[in-house]
């Protein structure tokens, strides 16, 4: 492996330290050999947004598809088609993202 692959897996693997998702080392590989450094974590976020959107843990095949459709059309436009309920008198009632705890 080298150093830029070594660097961009280690930016990747820092980013997700402090967050409660869980992304395979081979999702972590492909995102870090098919995007810019400069791109890194906003990549990572899109494939994280883009599970979430389907309905789908993170997988490799999943991080395929989340790099080849257009950044956020899909997200946006599947949240604004479900129809979310949030009870203003519990102030952490949001609903939780499928396999995934943000913080």
């Amino acid at each position: 492996m080298n150093k830029v692959l070594a660097n961009k897996i280690a930016i990747l693997k820092k980013k997700l330290e402090s967050q409660a998702v869980n992304v395979p080392d081979d999702v972590i590989l492909y995102i870090a050999q098919k995007t810019k450094t400069a791109e890194l974590v906003e990549t990572l976020i899109h494939v994280i947004v883009y599970s979430i959107v389907v309905e789908s843990p993170i997988t490799l095949v999943l991080a395929e598809k989340a790099l080849k459709s257009p950044k956020y059309i899909l997200a946006i436009r599947r949240l604004s088609e479900k129809k979310v309920v949030i009870d203003t008198k519990k102030p952490n009632n949001f609903p939780k993202p499928y396999g995934h705890s943000l913080n």
